[in-house]
Order: C-alpha cells, then sequence, then structure tokens
C-alpha cells in the first residue's frame, strides 16, 4: 500500500510547523492517495454485535436475544480469478460474473490515484441557513475520488439466536442445531460480495462521489434545543455505489456448517444485483443534518434523525429546485405539477441493471439472464430473472430513528 499525503498546492515533507507558520499557510487539506492498496481480516477474525436479552413481555411474546458476527472484512483486486475464505484458487463462471470468488488475487492498483486523492479538508459553501439566510459557515468534509480502479468487498456472517441473557465462550458452541431454535442455539451463516467503484454516475455522464461532511448545524432558535437541532454536530452523507452484488447462504456438502467455523459457500447460490448505480444523499447544508441524540427518557436508547425540512420559503425552493437567495429562478412546474429542474444535490437514485437511452427502464430482460437486474441463482445454476428497476428523484425530507429495545 501506498499512501500519500500531500497538501492540495503540492506535495511537503511532513516537518514541524509553529502556529504562526500555520496560520499564514494557504492549503486548503490533506490529500490521501491509496495505491496498490488492500485490506484483508482472517476468515476467522471478526467484529461482534451483542444483542440485549428481551424482558419478560417480549420474551413471552417469541423474542429472543441474538448476536451478529461479521468475519473476514476485506477489499482486494477486482477480476475473474480470486480465492475462496480457505484460500483455495477459484475462478467465475456459471453466471455470477466476478462474484464466485469471494477474495481478490491483487491488490487494487487505484483505489485513489495521487492524481485523484480521497481529500480531507475544511471549506465554507455559501448556502441558505434553518431560517433562510445566506450564510457561509465553515465545515469539515472527506470527498471521496471521481475516478477509481473497481475493488471486491467482501464479508461472511453469523447470526445467533436463542443464546440465554450471557455471551458464552466461542469454544462452548457446537454443531448445527436438531431443532428450530427452541432449546437450543440456531444460526444463519451468510456471505456477502460486492465488486465494483465507490462513486455513481448520473444520467449526463457525470461522476457522484461519496462525500462526508461534518459541521454546527445553523439552527439559531432556542425554543428548538429540545428537538436536538439547536447547536448540534452535524453530518451530511452522500453515498454512491455502482457495480454487482451478490448475497448467498447454500453451503457445499464438506462445509463445517458449524459455528464459528469457516463456511465452504456454494461458488453459484444467491441473491444477484447486477448494474447497480446508486447515489444517496442525505442531509443538504446548512438546513439539513444529520443529528444524534439520546432517547427522551435518557435510558440508553438513542435518536438518529435527518432533520426535518423547515417550512420557510428560501429553504423548500432550495431543497427542491436549487434556488438561492441571489437567484431569479423559480421552482417552476411542469404540467403534472412536478419540479420542472430538480435540484440534483439533494435528489438521488438507485438503479438496478442498465437503463436503457434516455433513462427508460429496460423491460426486455429475459426470465433466465445472468448479465443485467435482479436475478436468484440455485446451486445447481437454474436462474430466475427478476428484471431491471428504477427509483428516480429519490428525496428524504425527514427521517427519524429511536431505539428502544425489545420490550
Amino acid at each position: 500500500m501506498t499512501l500519500s499525503l500531500a497538501m492540495l498546492r503540492g506535495s511537503y515533507a511532513l516537518t514541524d510547523m509553529s502556529d504562526r507558520q500555520m496560520e499564514a499557510e494557504g492549503a486548503q487539506g490533506i490529500a490521501l492517495g491509496l495505491e496498490n492498496f488492500s485490506f484483508e481480516m482472517a476468515p476467522t477474525s471478526y467484529i461482534q454485535l451483542i444483542g440485549s436479552q428481551p424482558t419478560s413481555t417480549a420474551a413471552s411474546a417469541g423474542w429472543q436475544r441474538a448476536d451478529l458476527y461479521l468475519y473476514g472484512l476485506s477489499m482486494t483486486g477486482s477480476g475473474a480469478s480470486g480465492s475462496s475464505w480457505f484460500g483455495s484458487p477459484c475462478t467465475t463462471g456459471g453466471g455470477q460474473g466476478d462474484l464466485g470468488c469471494p477474495l481478490g488475487t491483487s491488490t487494487i492498483k487505484d483505489f485513489a490515484s495521487v492524481y485523484n486523492p480521497f481529500v480531507l479538508r475544511a471549506f465554507q459553501y455559501p448556502g441558505i441557513d434553518y431560517q433562510g439566510n445566506s450564510v457561509s459557515p465553515t465545515v469539515l468534509e472527506l470527498l471521496g475520488p471521481t475516478q477509481m480502479d473497481p475493488f471486491r468487498l467482501s464479508f461472511w456472517s453469523e447470526m445467533q439466536a436463542n443464546q440465554g441473557g450471557t455471551q458464552p465462550a466461542l469454544s462452548s458452541y457446537t454443531g448445527p442445531t436438531p431443532d428450530p431454535c427452541v432449546t437450543t442455539t440456531c444460526f444463519l451463516q451468510a456471505q456477502m460480495v460486492f465488486e465494483g467503484k465507490l462513486l455513481a454516475t448520473d444520467p449526463a455522464g457525470n461522476a457522484l462521489p461519496t462525500l462526508f461532511r461534518l459541521m454546527q448545524t445553523t439552527d439559531t432558535n432556542s425554543a428548538d434545543a429540545s428537538s436536538g437541532y439547536y447547536q448540534s454536530l452535524g453530518m451530511n452523507v452522500s453515498l454512491g455505489l455502482s457495480g454487482n452484488f451478490r448475497f448467498s447462504v447454500a453451503q457445499n456438502t464438506d462445509s463445517p456448517n458449524a459455528l464459528h467455523a469457516v463456511p465452504d459457500f456454494n461458488s453459484q447460490e444467491g441473491l444477484f444485483l447486477e448494474n447497480v448505480n446508486m447515489y444517496l444523499p442525505m442531509g443538504a447544508l446548512d438546513y439539513q443534518n444529520i443529528v444524534v441524540s439520546s432517547a427522551p427518557a435518557h435510558d440508553g436508547n438513542f435518536v438518529i434523525e435527518l432533520m426535518q425540512i423547515p417550512n420557510v420559503a428560501n429553504v423548500y425552493n432550495n431543497f427542491y429546485c436549487g434556488a438561492s437567495l441571489t437567484s431569479t429562478a423559480s421552482c417552476a412546474t411542469d404540467a403534472s405539477g412536478a419540479v420542472s429542474s430538480p435540484n440534483p444535490l439533494t435528489h438521488g437514485f438507485i438503479n438496478i441493471g442498465t437503463p436503457l437511452s434516455g433513462g427508460a427502464v429496460d423491460m426486455s430482460t429475459s426470465g433466465t439472464s445472468t448479465s443485467n437486474g435482479m436475478f436468484f441463482q440455485s446451486p445447481s445454476g437454474a436462474v430466475t430473472n427478476l428484471g431491471t428497476s428504477q427509483i428516480n428523484g429519490l428525496l428524504i425530507q425527514h427521517l427519524k430513528i429511536t431505539t428502544a429495545g425489545a420490550s
């Protein structure tokens, strides 16, 4: 892996700087170039998400405690050749594209070229605040590349249920369960493989990179303090992804099929999403951010909220059609009442399958196609293709999630 740290105005050696020197420095950020990059965890190394024991009321309704393990998280090079979770060579074929092998055999040559790197910087954007006023606050942002080589992201997972109130040691588990989670621990093992890029492409062919921003929210109305909006730390996320996905659960006959034992997954079975192109903006600078706060009961639960769009003309005109305080543009509508020119920074899309020219949905994909759209494939290779799908103009005006536990 090559890691390049460079100021955007040039490349410099990393040396100590005085406060006065740093104050005089006019560079705009730090560039992170990742060439010949890979990240691999051992197939037995895991990230554990521990569940909580349900209350007596929830238990009487059939709820059970469950834990989730994510094993072998890896980012490797793309291509037809690869290896299994056991490290044995494997090749793709039989209709699963390059997703038959979870691990690549090479590094990602240009995950983030030094000429098109990740950029971490503090920046000021002119915009409109929560009250509809013109502002230019400072934000800390991480910008993704607009070009990168495709990569393979993979992991296998294990979900367990009915383990009781405490987390037993790994060595205490044995073999598959003889009954459906009634008296013993039951589990489901699965794998996920993605091959593609961390960016999307809009209908005009422009690259839409992934980005992450942090800032102080601009709601200055102290009456909103209880909502979590007032002077909070806010986040914006724009997620771009393009490529192919696979989720599979079938194992070969020689697989251990035991808890915490690396499975030998079938090379063909699974749910496949081919030619995915997705851009999902969550939040808009200055007036809509993601905030995290404690639940009103202060019982250990928490709230994740994408702030509500304020009922202020300057704000919603910008949110829907990009109009600014200094712009003469208006939110014009067409004959059907839809906004004629939606704001591309707040409207997302999810395409499964390559659309036809002009953006129309391709309805010609055959029921056995493995080259486009969404399809299921059995361990023997039988295919059922469900076709292609498009969601355009995806807009999130308000989203609130409160954890509550099983009660």
